[in-house]
């Protein structure tokens, strides 16, 4: 029955390896049953079935059974069953090994290109999985090729991969890293949707940290600019804490690898839009942070304190709030930067602001925030 093949699963978590053969016997029955409802039931089951065994236990007859659903939607029959494959196949990967991936390689290609874009969103999403199974090997002949079809494909299935990107990314060696970064960041002019680009901003100082200061200048880094200039505001803010890390990366090169990127954004401290004059104290909040966690590059007091100083007398209450926040949140609490003269001046100034809400935040104890 139905209700048979939905508990054969925690009945495998619970027996020995020694019985999962016999259980192996009972479910080819259930996918071989007279009725249709049985058969979908026990192929729905399949994927989390394989997951329960360890390496070498799968028969080739189950293995077989579970590659076939990749199949089904070419074929015409029941396209739900590419569905439940794509679904279960990292969990698959991981029980029967990367050394047997050449079983498992023609079902995932068939896959990849299925009709149904919810079959390749599941598996966009576990992409990094995957190839953190099957290694560098695997991953660079085979699963590049998925990677380059999901970057085109609907944003639907685009973002299971981006929202991944680095953990992917990581897998690869350094010539295809270098490969992909330019196709990477050609990603948000090539879209309105702004999600997507927000996504891309939260993932490009992870991107960074992958690739030479040399290319992140060339490439990361201008990307990293243009998203400080979105018109729209979560882009925007994603962008931040991505900007001080790639800012860390670049500090890691030659002089000739930062110096442009460092200019920019000091550049924003004076600026005629205050909104833009906030963006950098935030900025500089998350040089600070990064600082305090990564030591090996200091540039927050040699080439940002100067500034904030100059924005605690901002003309704009907002720009000198958002300064409150900062120095509470990350400067105050952190003993490496509070007892810098700089700093000292900067909150006293902030607590005898003619604005309340400044005041207020100055003085507010913040406890230190955890990455």
């Amino acid at each position: 029955s139905t209700q048979s093949t939905w508990g054969i699963c925690e009945i495998s978590e619970g027996i020995t390896n020694s019985h999962r053969g016999n259980l192996f016997d009972i479910f080819d029955k259930f996918i071989e049953d007279v009725s249709r409802w049985v058969r979908v039931a026990a192929y729905q089951q399949l994927g989390p079935l394989i997951a329960t065994c360890e390496q070498g236990e799968v028969t080739p007859r189950l293995l077989k059974s579970f590659t076939d659903m990749a199949f089904q939607s070419e074929s015409g029959n029941d396209s739900d069953f590419a569905e439940y494959c794509a679904f279960s196949f990292p969990a698959v990967v991981q029980s029967v090994g990367k050394d047997n991936w050449s079983d498992l390689e023609q079902a995932y290609l068939t896959l990849i290109k299925d009709v149904q874009w919810k079959v390749r969103k599941s598996l966009a999403h576990s992409l990094h999985e995957i190839a953190r199974i099957v290694g560098r090997e695997v991953t660079e002949k085979t699963l590049t090729q998925a990677f380059d079809l999901f970057l085109k494909d609907l944003d639907e299935v685009k973002v299971g991969v981006v929202g991944n990107i680095s953990e992917f990314m990581d897998v690869l060696g350094e010539e295809q890293r270098e490969k992909y970064i330019p196709i990477i960041c050609q990603l948000p002019a090539e879209t309105d949707n702004w999600r997507l680009r927000k996504m891309i901003a939260q993932k490009l100082g992870d991107l960074a940290s992958l690739v030479s200061p040399a290319t992140c200048r060339t490439t990361i880094a201008e990307l990293g600019t243009r998203l400080l200039e979105d018109s729209v505001a979560d882009v925007r803010q994603s962008s931040y804490k991505s900007c001080s890390s790639i800012l860390h990366r670049l500090c890691q090169g030659e002089a000739d690898d930062r110096n442009q990127f460092l200019s920019y954004l000091k550049k924003l401290a004076s600026s005629q839009n205050y909104q833009v004059r906030q963006m950098f104290v935030y900025i500089c909040q998350e040089v600070a942070e990064q600082e305090t966690e990564d030591p090996s590059v200091a540039v927050f007091e040699s080439e940002f304190l100067d500034s904030l100083k100059q924005l605690s007398g901002d003309r704009v209450p907002n720009v000198r709030l958002a300064l409150a926040k900062v120095v509470s949140a990350s400067l105050w609490n952190n003993s490496k930067f509070k007892p810098l003269p700089k700093v000292q001046q900067i909150h006293d100034v902030l607590m005898q602001d003619k604005m309340k809400d400044v005041v207020y935040f100055t003085g507010l104890e913040v406890p230190r925030r955890t990455a």
